[in-house]
């Protein structure tokens, strides 16, 4: 028997999506607001290297290759 609590149109976050941190999920918003690394690392506080550091991971956990991708999955499941 089919589970009908979910919507096909409406399809809840992933499983990977609660793997990212709250930084990483900060991160992400950001690189949905179309900043850079230097500017995502200015805003926040940290350093480009560490912005890049969560920028590798969180493509890794969500299993896309690019930042576009990043977003573009982000946008799709609500989280940006």
């Amino acid at each position: 028997m089919a589970d009908d609590s979910v919507s096909p149109d409406q399809p809840g976050p992933p499983v990977e999506v609660e793997a990212l941190t709250e930084r990483e999920l900060d991160i992400l918003r950001l690189l949905a607001e179309g900043l850079t690394n230097p500017q995502i690392a200015d805003r926040l506080f940290i350093s480009r290297k560490t912005v890049a550091h969560h920028v590798a991971h969180i493509l890794g956990k969500l299993g896309v290759a690019s930042r576009t991708a990043a977003v573009s999955y982000a946008i799709r499941h609500a989280l940006a």
